[in-house]
Formats: C-alpha cells, sequence, structure tokens
C-alpha cells in the first residue's frame, strides 16, 4: 500500500509559502516525497494542508526532522508550529457506479 506525509501550516502569505515550497522539490525528492497536492481551508485561508506520497516514512520523518527542513520552515513565513502525520493507505475508494447515490 501507499504512504503519504500530511502537512497543516499556517501560513502568513501563500506567495512567500509557495516560493519557499517549490525551492524544496530537489530535497523532497532526495527524500523519496514525490506527488502531492496543496490545499487551502477554505474557511481559514492562512491554513494550507500539504499530501505528498512518500516511497518510505522513515525517510519522510528523517526529512521533516532535517535542518534544512527547518529553515525552509521559516523561509516559507509559517506562523504556527505545523501538525505533521505519516499515513499509511488502508483502502482505495472508488468513484461511485453510474445510477448509485451519492451520499
Amino acid at each position: 500500500m501507499r504512504a503519504y506525509l500530511l502537512v497543516r501550516h499556517r501560513i502568513q502569505e501563500w506567495s512567500r509559502f509557495n516560493k519557499a515550497f517549490e525551492e524544496s522539490e530537489d530535497r523532497r525528492r532526495e527524500y523519496g516525497l514525490m506527488a502531492g497536492t496543496i490545499t487551502r481551508n477554505a474557511e481559514r485561508p492562512d491554513e494550507v494542508i500539504v499530501l505528498i506520497q512518500c516511497r518510505d516514512l522513515e525517510m519522510a520523518k528523517e526529512f521533516m526532522k532535517s535542518d534544512y527542513m527547518k529553515q525552509a520552515m521559516e523561509k516559507a513565513g509559517l506562523t504556527d508550529a505545523p501538525d505533521i502525520y505519516y499515513l499509511e493507505e488502508v483502502a482505495d475508494v472508488p468513484e461511485p457506479v453510474a445510477g448509485q447515490v451519492e451520499i
């Protein structure tokens, strides 16, 4: 099954956060972090959630604890301590089949 890194941040400004995130691409790749998504809380635009697929959760933990990452988070303009979750997939959720009732 797949593994993921999920991080919730509060940020000062989207452009500052996004620039720091983009600048860390090579380093994320070195630690086995792959494709993912960044979402923003619709009710709190200063809160972003990053979900990235990982090759190895231990490497993801090393990345998040690294001095590099501490500096990158400071550069990104975080306004609180991030919530960090290391996730293992347990099941796929299929798309609804035509004709099924959606909840």
